[in-house]
């Protein structure tokens, strides 16, 4: 349902208005209650100035107090609603927020992934070359193993060729010996046998030198796999360290650019959080101003139809305004079987239709008030037609 004004108030409102300059408001501090003490402030004067110019002749209490109610009313209305700073500071962090907020937590996640892919790779590497190292080790074992077992083979071979020359010579030794005393010729051996022992001695020196030459073959092929293996080793424990090193830096260099770009972005935020806290001051600046200004407009109004309202309590016949009325119901039930508190019910009901209507700040004509008055009616299930003219007695028209 919108308000109604009557006409009168409309009239000088642009000058009304431009007298007025609204205070700029603050967005650090904007309270109802504050807005409501510098209106009443601004407007205190004017209501005194009012009263004292326009003194009510007719008035009723009741009437009265209602335009002091609208009045109030008003007051408190004013700059209601207004956003605190801590309020506006946290949907400025909220809209820097849920811009940049999702693409710092998608670099924070590819920063955790590349860690434990890293780890991971880390893993792989060691495992890898120590595994080599591990397999190195292993050939170097295997290979000490088989020169020993060659060295020892070669000893027993050059020991049974030692002694199978030995016994050859001394088997041919006394196979001769034997003949000669058969045929009584011993001091022939005397010439034959000392020969056959230089022959056993200088084959005996050669299976001795060829048996050392074959382990020391042996032993320089252990000394060259040896060193391979243990080089290999080496290398491989080498290697992996590098490579765990090279995987290290290649994360750290990718965390740094990373890190770089979420500090970029933070910059950002902060820079779209002030930028946003901004624009809301600033809303909330004109949000306040208008606000002040329509309370300004609002209590002017109420005040020109306190004004009024005193002006027209002495209209002819009933006249006008809530005393028209009240002599208008006066007459109509005074005398009736319903009696006079009918009448006060009636204008009961017609006060509080006039301010529901008139708290809207919308203007209506005469006829739309006197219809309005006809629903009222209806809705209540008193008579239209009574209530209608009450309304007409306030309007002037009775």
């Amino acid at each position: 349902m919108s308000g109604y004004l009557p006409p009168s108030l409309f009239q000088n409102k642009s000058v009304a208005r431009n007298k007025y300059v609204a205070p700029t408001a603050s967005v650090s501090a904007p309270t109802s209650a504050g807005l409501g003490d510098q209106a009443a402030a601004a407007l205190g004067p004017v209501i005194a100035m009012l009263n004292k110019r326009a003194q009510p002749q007719a008035s009723t209490p009741s009437q009265s107090d209602l335009i002091d109610q609208l009045m109030q009313m008003a007051l408190k209305s004013g700059g209601g609603g207004m956003a605190s700073m801590a309020q506006l500071q946290q949907q400025a962090r909220s809209a820097a927020a849920s811009t940049y907020d999702p693409q710092i937590a998608a670099i924070q996640n590819l920063m955790a992934q590349a860690r434990t892919d890293t780890r991971n790779q880390q893993g792989v590497v060691k495992s890898t070359y120590k595994d080599l190292a591990g397999t190195y080790a292993g050939d170097v074992k295997v290979t000490k193993a088989d020169a020993k077992m060659m060295r020892e083979q070669e000893k027993a071979r050059a020991s049974d060729q030692t002694d199978a020359i030995k016994d050859s010579y001394a088997d041919s030794m006394q196979m001769i010996t034997d003949q000669l005393n058969q045929l009584g010729i011993q001091q022939a051996g005397q010439d034959i046998l000392p020969q056959l022992a230089t022959d056993m001695g200088q084959n005996t020196m050669q299976a001795a030198n060829e048996s050392a030459t074959q382990t020391g073959a042996i032993n320089t092929r252990e000394g060259g796999d040896l060193s391979y293996y243990n080089s290999g080793a080496n290398v491989a424990n080498l290697a992996g360290a590098e490579g765990v090193q090279g995987l290290s830096q290649a994360l750290q260099k990718y965390l740094f650019q990373q890190q770089g770009e979420i500090g970029s972005l933070q910059t950002q935020k902060a820079n779209a959080y002030q930028s946003a806290l901004q624009q809301l001051q600033q809303q909330a600046a004109q949000q306040a101003s208008q606000a002040q200004n329509d309370t300004w407009d609002r209590l002017l109004q109420i005040a020109k139809l306190k004004q009024d309202s005193s002006k027209t309590q002495t209209a002819d016949k009933f006249g006008l305004g809530f005393s028209g009325a009240s002599q208008y119901l006066t007459q109509q039930f005074n005398e009736s079987q319903w009696g006079p508190q009918e009448g006060q019910r009636y204008l009961g009901i017609l006060q509080g239709l006039i301010a529901n209507l008139g708290s809207q700040g919308r203007q209506y004509n005469d006829e739309q008030m006197m219809n309005e008055a006809v629903m009222e009616a209806n809705r209540r299930g008193i008579s239209p037609s009574v209530l209608q003219r009450a309304m007409a007695a306030y309007l002037g028209k009775g």
